[in-house]
């Protein structure tokens, strides 16, 4: 981040310019001037950061598609690519007897790219082509963690080189990125307090 220029539209504390679904997690952007705020709400409003998120689905998905079920009357688009796939006994491995007996035909992690800003367009979106977030009960996921609501992280966002109120706000482009976490968090067990004596 760069400090501000001018001290006389600088925030007393950030503000977000977007937002995630509550147990969703990852990247999120403020400002730190009310013309930042304006300026990145604005690049949002208009399309122009390219997002990326990671998922957990249930079944096994392959390769890449395109999702454009309209929700709620109104035209949705998401992209997706299945990276890798997961077996009953891997995960049973690390979420129990459980996962193994509810997700019968595995998960798969995913990529996805939402093109356009519906409510809870990837969740609704990944249950439309019959591959719900795991643990997402709302949208038709089986729950196999009461710890963990549903894996969804958002892992990337790009700001292409803009011009906006007359300056470049992002010269050469901006680029967020973060490495999410497994999608295997267990509850941490309290320690074996037996004695080896």
């Amino acid at each position: 981040l760069k400090p501000s220029n001018s001290s006389r539209d600088l925030l007393r504390t950030a503000r977000c310019c977007h937002r995630l679904d509550k147990p969703t997690g990852g990247i999120v952007i403020c400002g730190k001037t009310r013309e930042a705020v304006q300026d990145i709400c604005q690049s949002f409003q208009n399309g122009l950061f390219q997002k990326k998120y990671q998922a957990l689905v249930q079944g096994r998905l392959e390769g890449k598609g395109v999702i454009t079920t309209p929700l709620k009357s109104r035209s949705a688009r998401t992209e997706y690519r299945a990276t890798r796939f997961f077996t009953r006994g891997e995960l049973k491995q690390v979420w129990g007897e459980e996962a193994y007996s509810a997700l019968d035909s595995g998960a798969t992690l995913v990529d996805l790219w939402p093109k356009t800003g519906r409510t809870h367009q990837l969740r609704r979106h990944m249950k439309a082509i019959g591959h719900p977030l795991v643990g997402d009960y709302r949208y038709g996921g089986k729950v196999v963690n009461v710890d963990i609501d549903f894996y969804l992280w958002a892992v990337e966002l790009i700001l292409p080189e803009i011009f906006l109120n007359n300056k470049f706000y992002s010269k050469g482009g901006m680029q967020f990125r973060i490495e999410p976490p497994s999608p295997f968090i267990q509850p941490t067990k309290p320690p074996d307090d037996r004695s080896s004596a």
